[in-house]
């Protein structure tokens, strides 16, 4: 695969809001699980954990039920959802572990990136309760509950509720590098 490929997926990546509740077949969920865990992190720790609460079992309601309201609207039809957690310490010394989230945020990165390979698309959301996901997923005290994300494949933006409808369809934004990259100092020009 050549690097405008690759950057071209990246570019073509968005959060949609509409879920097919097409079921995601288990090969392609286990490639993407597999894709998560060849993440850098720091001692090779692999800080990250991931429950997978699939649609129509207990799980998926517990999840979604810690969800703010806005996020189970749109999410309850996806066919998955979710929940990725981050050690709170290093397994090699029980030191805190101060990177346990970036690293997470790297194995979710490539979770993502396989995830559109596959045809896939994933919602990442911060809007939840995490004592209410803690719960959900039995997840222990040493662990941080980070993120929960919808995976699915993409539905029919027009059976959203109008504020959804209208964030999925409208054009993707970024800030161009100019303001997020600096030269040696924040605010001079690269």
């Amino acid at each position: 695969m050549s690097a405008a490929t690759v950057l071209n997926l990246l570019a073509d990546r968005r959060s949609y809001y509409a879920f097919s509740s097409q079921p995601i077949e288990n090969d392609k969920l286990l490639r993407l699980l597999d894709a998560a865990t060849q993440a850098p992190s720091s001692y090779n720790e692999q800080p990250w954990r991931y429950v997978v609460a699939k649609n129509g079992e207990a799980s998926f309601d517990k999840v979604l039920g810690g969800l703010i309201e806005w996020n189970q609207l749109w999410s309850k039809p996806a066919p998955i959802l979710v929940v990725g957690l981050a050690t709170k310490v290093f397994e090699k010394n029980n030191t805190p572990n101060a990177h346990g989230w970036y690293d997470l945020g790297q194995s979710v990165a490539n979770f993502n990136t396989q995830a559109q390979l596959e045809g896939l698309e994933i919602h990442q959301m911060a809007g939840f309760d995490a004592e209410k996901i803690r719960e959900a997923v039995k997840a222990p005290a040493e662990y941080d509950v980070v993120v929960v994300f919808a995976l699915g494949y993409k539905g029919d933006s027009n059976v959203l509720p109008d504020a959804a409808k209208e964030r999925d369809l409208a054009p993707k934004s970024r800030k161009p590098v100019s303001e997020i990259a600096f030269n040696g100092e924040v605010g001079k020009p690269l």
